[in-house]
């Protein structure tokens, strides 16, 4: 096709389609082919003019065939042009009229007089081709047209015998008396000689219309060396019989499909992927429908199995030790997902290998897990596993306590260690005789005189989420003795050391600074009997002799 030629037909194509109405049918796509043999477009379908004579006939017609499956409204005109004459001219119907989808429409010379009825009549005379030639122009330009290549409006040409302006070359010369120039499976190759052949005249307008529909079957999958449950692809409407043939691809090594019944059967023997099919059901008009589907052949493997790794257990924060799920049959590689349940969080499942590993972040009670096995041809196997994670081990230390002589009035600290994994929470609880000490729960513990000849240690306990609690105790201490007094100041006594005369004694100052004080008045350090209070007063007995405060 001229690019001029490809731009017309995308024009006219645009306007039919504001005319277009959608319908419900059954048939695929036609089968490709070069130019239009999609069937996009009105063809002209079936020429006849006087046998060719040169007079006027009663059997000439022009007969249009719509080769989609929507609805085609058309206005325009059928146009004749002699083998080298110089334009075209004639006119055929000018008002729109409708062709139904894979419908016909009889457009009859004026003296035609057939048994098919004329949906509408032209005013030229195709009979005025003689065996040298002629043209029939579809068109819906509404004058004349020189040249057919250049004409934006072309929908369709037909040039026979010596004709100079055919769509690529001429048909074959215009037929004898009986005969037509029919277009082969309703298909548009823009090759005149390609696209008609002469046939025994047949003509039928829109009182013949009835769609030739064919059943799709959906994809098809057969294993290999298994005979195959028949099936038929089914022709309808048009008229019958039918005659069904593979028109593009190829049905499997082994399989058949039935020239006049369209049922598939046999055994394949040869194994292949998925591939389109299409079958040709031709009716007795000679109308073609088509139907696309796809066949694959799978080769005779053991199916995939995945085998069952049994219940597994795991522990928050302890790495699992990575299994791989052992696969067989059906055709490697294979992918492998979870399609039931969920894996822990941080347990992953390699989708390649089919290796899980990770480290588990969570506790969880036993549930179950089914992981899927594809092989290379799509075919799948599958296992369920029961999976459990129990809370984790904390990793403790056993605390230690800064003083292990303690004595009153000591402050104990204890040293917890390294607890793991972080961040671990401690908490404190201390003891005395391995009894706890009421509110005894800080890091620290100031000794107290209720604590004297106990022995003190103290308990740990760690926690965090996902983890089981761990309760450390360290070791005791020994027994706690009396705290020693030592004077930072010492004691003073004032006073004048006269008989009758009181003297004062000072208690100085003490670590620990809450130390209380008692007193002992001596007499040449001889304890003096009843005095104990930090006064004394002096009495005749003292003369001479030294007096202290003890």
């Amino acid at each position: 096709m001229s690019p001029a030629l490809t731009a017309a037909r995308a024009r006219l194509t645009a306007v039919l389609g504001l005319a277009v109405a959608a319908t419900s049918l059954q048939v695929t796509s036609p089968a490709p082919a070069a130019a239009n043999t999609e069937g996009t477009h009105l063809v002209i379908n079936e020429v006849s003019g006087g046998n060719g004579t040169g007079t006027a006939s009663t059997d000439e017609y022009v007969e249009l065939y719509n080769p989609t499956s929507e609805t085609i409204t058309f206005t325009g005109r059928i146009m004749y042009k002699s083998a080298t004459g110089s334009q075209f001219s004639g006119q055929g119907p000018v008002t729109d009229f409708v062709v139904a989808p894979h419908g016909y429409w009889l457009v009859a010379g004026a003296n035609y007089s057939g048994t098919a009825t004329p949906d509408s009549r032209y005013s030229f005379d195709v009979s005025a081709s003689t065996t040298a030639g002629g043209h029939v122009l579809l068109t819906g330009t509404t004058g004349t047209v020189t040249d057919p290549y250049l004409d934006p409006l072309k929908v369709d040409l037909v040039g026979w015998g010596t004709a100079n302006k055919p769509e690529t070359t001429a048909a074959p010369s215009h037929p004898a008396a009986g005969a037509a120039l029919r277009r082969t499976n309703g298909l548009d190759t823009d090759n005149n000689s390609v696209d008609f052949v002469v046939a025994t005249r047949s003509p039928r307008g829109s009182s013949t219309n009835g769609a030739v529909t064919l059943t799709k079957p959906t994809a098809k999958s057969f294993p290999i060396g298994t005979a195959i449950t028949p099936f038929t692809l089914l022709a309808a409407g048009g008229l019958a019989p039918y005659t069904y043939a593979v028109s593009s691809g190829a049905l499997p090594t082994g399989l058949t499909l039935g020239s006049t019944t369209g049922q598939i059967s046999g055994t394949p023997t040869v194994a292949r992927a998925a591939e389109d099919v299409t079958v040709r059901a031709t009716d007795g008009n000679g109308d073609p429908v088509y139907s696309t589907f796809s066949v694959e052949v799978t080769p005779d493997v053991d199916p995939v199995a995945v085998t069952n790794p049994g219940s597994r257990s795991f522990t928050v924060g302890t790495a699992v030790t990575p299994f791989s799920l052992a696969t067989s049959g059906g055709e490697a590689p294979y992918t492998y997902a979870v399609t039931g349940g969920s894996l822990p969080p941080g347990v992953e499942l390699d989708e390649d290998s089919g290796e899980i590993s990770g480290t588990p972040t969570a506790a969880a009670a036993a549930a179950d897990v089914t992981v899927t096995a594809t092989d290379a041809q799509g075919s799948t196997g599958a296992t369920t596993f029961s999976v459990a994670v129990s809370r984790g081990t904390l990793t403790t230390a056993t605390p230690t306590i800064d003083d292990t002589t303690p004595a009153v009035g000591d402050v104990l600290t204890a040293e917890p260690g390294v607890w793991a994994p972080a961040p671990v929470t401690l908490a404190y609880q201390w003891l005395s005789d391995s009894a706890e000490i009421a509110d005894a729960t800080d890091p620290s513990l100031t000794v107290t005189a209720d604590l004297l000849d106990t022995e003190v240690s103290v308990r740990v306990t760690g926690s965090r989420a996902e983890y089981e609690p761990a309760v450390v105790t360290s070791a005791t201490t020994s027994t706690v003795v009396e705290g020693q007094v030592a004077f930072t100041t010492s004691p003073a006594v004032t006073g004048t050391p006269a008989v009758g005369r009181t003297l004062t004694a000072g208690a100085g100052t003490t670590v620990p600074s809450n130390a209380v004080p008692s007193y002992q008045w001596r007499r040449d350090d001889v304890p003096i009997d009843g005095a104990t209070d930090d006064a004394y007063t002096l009495v005749v007995d003292d003369l001479g002799p030294t007096s202290r405060s003890q």
